[in-house]
């Protein structure tokens, strides 16, 4: 049933890597919103469509690959999870209006609360994600006050927050200093790692095993900063190519143990007799969200054009 793993697990990479560049969109928007309005406004329509797609697919992957799993799921963490989907719906909502109406005078409204609710999205998101893989804030099957504010949640969040913003600076190629990327994503991957190992001790042995692809994954994005500096073009795929390999290995470590390891996936995976095929349907769906992603973008950014 690895291939239902797998399925599951690409489907995840692809919601986490759009979400990822929204979230360091979000980030940079409130940085410096003015120096970089105008270069950053047009990826966000019609992407936080496209996310909240993947989002949703996600979880319907998840329901269908672990359909017993998704009791724990409800009881433990519907509360996060429902503060997570009333913020995605607020949020595209309030994104669908303002292009409704256009943006006008009220433009800066619009992208500071699109901004404030991704990065609250992304907070919550990665809180329920430190708990779910490290047990951190989990007791007696609930969670406990410690869930939003502990070490390995806040540690996850700011590495993330490193991450995007690093990835989102080489993919729309505005650097501000040299080597700044690099930097901020070298900090995010150690905030990511060590914390890690200390919190979600069953994923040490992971991390020593693939080390060479850790490694390798780091070089990646070596070579995307600099290939950035002589062909800006070729930098942007690969920036999205890379953030999908680094969600996916760190499911390949994280694989196949959930709540400090007391949960194994296996034991919760559907029905072999079922499983196949419905491994094959989900597959094709995500195969074609895949293809249609880009072609949507092209005729979203011609019809801006006016051709």
């Amino acid at each position: 049933m690895d291939f239902l793993y797998a399925i599951n697990h690409l489907v995840f990479s692809a919601f986490m890597t759009l979400f990822i560049l929204e979230f360091g969109v979000a980030c940079l928007l409130l940085i410096d919103y003015d120096g970089l309005k105008d270069k950053l406004r047009s990826y966000i329509n019609p992407i936080w469509g496209i996310t909240g797609t993947f989002a949703v697919f996600y979880l319907l992957s998840t329901a269908v690959t672990y359909p017993a799993l998704m009791g724990i799921v409800g009881n433990v963490f519907i509360v996060p999870l429902f503060v997570v989907a009333f913020f995605i719906l607020l949020r595209n909502a309030f994104m669908a209006y303002s292009e409704y109406i256009g943006g006008g005078k009220n433009e800066k409204l619009y992208l500071r609360f699109f901004s404030i609710s991704t990065i609250v999205i992304a907070f919550v998101l990665m809180s329920t994600f430190a708990t779910a893989i490290s047990e951190v804030g989990y007791s007696n099957l609930q969670l406990d006050l410690s869930f939003m504010a502990n070490p390995y949640n806040i540690s996850l969040f700011i590495s993330i927050a490193l991450i995007a913003i690093a990835a989102s600076v080489l993919y729309f190629d505005i650097r501000k200093s040299e080597k700044f990327e690099l930097l901020a994503a070298a900090i995010g991957l150690a905030l990511l790692i060590i914390p890690t190992a200390v919190f979600a001790g069953y994923m040490r042995q992971g991390i020593v095993s693939y080390w060479y692809l850790i490694v390798a994954d780091i070089v990646f994005l070596a070579v995307i900063a600099t290939l950035g500096y002589f062909d800006k073009k070729i930098a942007g795929p690969l920036v999205m190519l890379w953030l999908f390999l680094s969600v996916n290995l760190f499911c390949l470590v994280q694989y196949p143990y959930l709540l400090g390891g007391k949960i194994n996936l296996v034991d919760y995976l559907v029905n072999p007799a079922t499983g196949f095929y419905d491994g094959i349907v989900t597959a094709v769906i995500f195969a074609l969200l895949v293809v249609s992603l880009p072609i949507l973008m092209k005729f979203v950014y011609a019809n801006r054009r006016g051709y």
